[in-house]
């Protein structure tokens, strides 16, 4: 699959979902944007967002923060919107998505 729309490793750049989305709808099969995938997507994009934002000053801000990195690095597909099982379905490496992730937090 083309990574195009994944940050690399280490570059902190955001996932872009909207590339990612327009890629897998021209190399993917005719029932990639399912009502099912597309939430997928949002999902998966809304909690890079708010990880990436970091924990912000406010109540709300930080929770939303920490609840997107329990989500995000939280290991294995025990649930249905898991986001090792979001990223299955969606034909993303989880791995190289938390590597990408993890860097920025490590370089600061």
């Amino acid at each position: 699959m083309d990574t195009k729309g994944a940050p690399s490793p280490g570059s902190g750049a955001a996932f872009n979902l909207k590339r990612f989305a327009e890629i897998g709808s021209r190399s993917m099969p005719a029932n990639w944007n399912s009502p099912e995938r597309q939430l997928m997507i949002a999902v998966l994009g809304d909690a890079i967002a708010c990880f990436q934002k970091g924990p912000a000053p406010g109540r709300g801000a930080a929770r939303t923060y920490r609840e997107a990195e329990l989500w995000i690095f939280s290991p294995g597909p025990d649930w249905l919107f898991s986001f090792d099982r979001v990223c299955d379905v969606l034909g993303i490496d989880a791995e190289y998505i938390r590597s990408g992730l993890r860097r920025p937090i490590a370089a600061k």
